[in-house]
């Protein structure tokens, strides 16, 4: 339990560190060592654990409670929305190509690298298996893999859904996938398609943006924005928007007129 709430309260100092100034491309040292520090961390955690014999597990993310809490969260989307560019509409930008397949685009790079500026790489494990492990609880790890790959574990509840969904490596893996929240698609049109390919590939495997979910939710989401989707699970609404706003600011996304109503509507 008190492993679960350091890697929780982590993972938050992560989203406040963020990937530096200026949407990700401009950085400060501070701001590195900032990230190093936290992340050198969460590595010297689990290796702890996984030394031990005890299975690595974390606060999973869980709907926004009712009460202050709730309330916090709408301040934190006011404040957000107060901070993000808005425009009318988001311009079609060609070139998006997720694979990295021969003669593909692989515009943020190969999926889930361990090789990216973001928080928790150059681990010696890939982005989707530390999500696992930082999100999921009662997590088991694959003994040969150095403690990296998840084998089982338990969504506890899905932040889409609110369902408790078991992930098994090989049978019931698939039912849980890692959405970005900011969907990479939107953000190559909202302004990504100029950035670096390093920071492509830093916003792809950016924890602050992913989540552990029901992988049918992730698949009907695809690469709408909250103007067109929202989680089902209603008492988690307004935290996936001010996630999906956060991500925005951070990078300097914009959002469009349609996403501040929206954020507006749901977060008052």
């Amino acid at each position: 339990m008190i492993v679960r709430r350091l890697v929780a309260l982590i993972l938050g100092a992560i989203v406040v560190v963020g990937l530096g100034v200026a949407g990700g491309v401009i950085r400060t040292a501070s701001t590195d060592a900032a990230k190093q520090t936290i992340t050198s961390w969460v590595d010297d955690t689990v290796d702890h654990h996984i030394t031990h014999g005890a299975p690595v597990t974390a606060q999973p993310v869980t709907a926004t409670p009712a009460g202050p809490g709730d309330q916090a969260v709408k301040r934190d989307v006011a404040d957000l929305l107060a901070t993000v560019r808005v425009v009318g509409a988001l311009p079609e930008h060609s070139g998006y190509e997720r694979s990295c397949r021969s003669g593909k685009g692989c515009v943020f790079g190969p999926a889930w690298t361990d090789d990216s500026d973001a928080a928790m790489s150059h681990n010696g494990c890939d982005t989707r298996n530390d999500i696992l492990r930082s999100q999921l609880a009662r997590v088991q790890l694959d003994p040969k893999s150095r403690g990296c790959k998840v084998v089982s574990g338990v969504l506890d509840p899905d932040p889409y859904t609110g369902a408790v969904l078991e992930f098994r490596k090989g049978t019931t893996s698939s039912d849980i996938e890692i959405d970005h929240v900011f969907p990479l698609e939107a953000a190559w049109h909202a302004g990504a398609h100029d950035w670096p390919l390093a920071t492509r590939v830093a916003f792809a495997n950016d924890p602050a943006n992913l989540l552990a979910v029901d992988g049918s939710r992730n698949s009907a989401k695809g690469s709408k924005s909250i103007a067109d989707w929202l989680p089902p699970n209603r008492a988690y609404v307004c935290t996936y928007i001010a996630t999906y706003l956060r991500v925005a600011a951070d990078y300097q996304l914009p959002i469009t007129r349609a996403d501040q109503t929206t954020a507006q509507h749901h977060c008052r």
